[in-house]
């Protein structure tokens, strides 16, 4: 069992204060690196949130639209529901939209490319 001073295990070392305040100062420091990621602080941007400026992708349409922390809000730009189901099971239709992430991707990407061609014919 060992008692005061003796190691529980012949390789194991007591464990110091001093080394406990190190592991525990590095933990912080990649903690702080990760939340500075989380934001695109440190990479100017595309992490999970642009910039710092608080906004998550879109699944659908690809841009920084939704707020950070939201769920089932609306994408002004595409009209995709932030449906974290159907995120994650892009062929799913069961969720707060009608359609899969797949199938709405394609008519976004198709009315997307309807709209580019009319500006083009309308110059």
């Amino acid at each position: 069992m060992g008692g005061r001073g003796s190691y529980a295990y012949p390789h194991s070392e007591q464990l110091k204060i001093s080394n406990y305040l190190a592991v525990q100062s590095e933990i912080q420091k990649i903690q702080e690196i990760r939340a500075r990621r989380m934001i695109g602080a440190d990479t100017g941007g595309g992490g999970a949130l642009a910039g710092g400026h608080g906004l998550k992708r879109c699944a659908c349409c690809q841009r920084f639209s939704l707020p950070y922390g939201s769920k089932n809000q609306v994408c002004p730009i595409c009209g995709w529901i932030d449906d974290q189901w159907q995120n994650n099971n892009p062929t799913s239709n069961e969720g707060q939209n009608k359609k899969s992430l797949y199938e709405f991707r394609k008519e976004y990407l198709v009315t997307l490319q309807e709209g580019v061609l009319k500006d083009d014919e309308d110059d």
